[in-house]
Formats: C-alpha cells, structure tokens, sequence
C-alpha cells in the first residue's frame, strides 16, 4: 500500500510539472495561434449553417458573376495552372519531398505529425464533402468536370493543411525568424491563390472555399500544437525536446 501511495504522489508531481512547463510555453504567439484557431472553427460552423441554410445563394453566385465579367485570357492559363498546386498528386508529392527533408534532418517526429496531418485532413474532407453533398455550380465555362460534391473545396482545404504544415514543420528548421515568417507567408499566400482559382474556374462556390480555408487553418494549428504538447509531456522522446531547445532561442520562448 505504501509503495502505491508513494507511485501516485510521484506520479501527481510529475502532472503538475509538465502542466506548469506547459503553461510555461505559451507565449503571446501561442495564444495568438489558440485564438486564430477558435475565430476558424467559428467560421467554419458559421458558414456551414449558411450553406445548409439556403441562405448563402445570393452571396456565392454574385462573386462568381463577378469573376466571369472579369475574365480574361491569361488569367485563365495562370488559374489553370495555381489551381493544378491543390489537386491531390501535387500535394503528395509536396508532402513526401518535405518528408524526406525532414526525415534526412533526423526530424522523425515531424515526418510522423505531417503524414498523420495529411492523411487525417484527407479523411476529414472526404467525410464533409460526403455529409454535406452540395452539388457543384452550374457554370458552362468550369474547367474539368469534378466528381466529388462541392462542400468544402478539397483544394481549399487540404492546400492548408499541407502547405501550412511543411510551413510550420520545415520553419522550425531556421533559427531565423525572418526566414520562418517567409516561410509562412508564401505557404499561405499559396493557399489563398489556389481557393482563389477554385473560385475563377468555377468549380466551387465562394462559400465552398471559405469553408475549406477555415477547416484547413484549424487542422493546421491543431497539428502545432500537438507538437509543442509533444515537446512539453514527451520527456521519452528526445528528438522533440531537442527540437523545442533548438529554437529556444530564436522563438523567445
């Protein structure tokens, strides 16, 4: 018994010092990122209501006409060729290619996060689009003729998931935080380009892809965070501490 009660008292002690290191690890940047994840999942929720609604017609086909007045010939070979850096072979690739860099930089853990991130968004896009069922727009200049439902842009989605990932994974290789915020900003500008193409070909409606920016935004904090949790609890894993104390200096945290 009295081993036992020596087990759980060490064990209560352990919790509580991971729990204060944990807490000791959010910065400003980190609560950023926690709040930018709820304002995504909101709006994720909020625009699906919308879209089920009925409600979200008037929006969605306003920005298409849009679009189409504004059309023109070479805008039509860039879209085609931005919207080619969402579909599913692109992303694979992109995503074994950072795989490898990072495997080759003994980063095992965040070549396990970015697979396991992937392949679950993957999974999670299917399962939306297979509940919701929106049919796609109608529009007689859509390129291609796509088969799955149109509720949320897969291309919108996923480009997030993927592209914000292999940002935040392949960042946190620099101990420059100029280098990281470039990094960022052009994964993410990347994203906004591809749903904006989705959009201008006219295979998706605009709620289509906001929904897939917001679903891919909270996947890729979620993924994140699952890291610097990792960093803080894993004590048994090494290379995550490592990787935590690699960057200390850099991220001030």
């Amino acid at each position: 018994m009295k081993h036992w009660r020596e087990t759980i008292r060490a064990t209560a002690r352990r919790v509580r010092g991971h729990a204060a290191a944990l807490f000791a690890e959010a910065s400003l940047a980190t609560l950023l990122m926690v709040g930018l994840a709820v304002v995504a999942a909101v709006g994720f929720i909020g625009v699906a209501q919308i879209v089920l609604g009925g409600t979200s017609e008037a929006f969605d086909l306003a920005v298409l006409e849009w679009l189409r007045e504004h059309r023109r010939p070479w805008l039509d070979v860039v879209a085609s060729q931005v919207t080619d850096l969402g579909n599913a072979a692109t992303l694979a690739v992109i995503t074994l290619t950072a795989a490898a860099v990072l495997w080759a930089a003994h980063r095992r853990i965040s070549v396990y996060l970015l697979i396991v991130s992937v392949v679950t968004g993957a999974v999670m896009t299917f399962v939306l689009k297979a509940v919701f069922n929106r049919p796609r727009p109608e529009i007689p200049y859509a390129t291609g003729d796509p088969l799955s439902a149109s509720f949320p842009s897969g291309h919108a989605l996923m480009s997030a998931v993927t592209y914000g990932t292999v940002a935040y994974l392949v960042g946190r290789m620099a101990h420059d935080g100029r280098v990281r915020h470039v990094t960022w900003f052009m994964a993410w500008f990347l994203v906004l380009l591809i749903g904006t193409s989705r959009m201008y070909v006219g295979v998706h409606y605009p709620t289509d892809v906001l929904a897939g920016w917001f679903g891919g935004v909270v996947w890729t904090i979620l993924l994140a965070g699952v890291f610097r949790v990792l960093g803080v609890f894993a004590e048994e894993v090494p290379e995550v501490r490592r990787q935590e104390d690699d960057i200390e200096g850099a991220t001030g945290a």
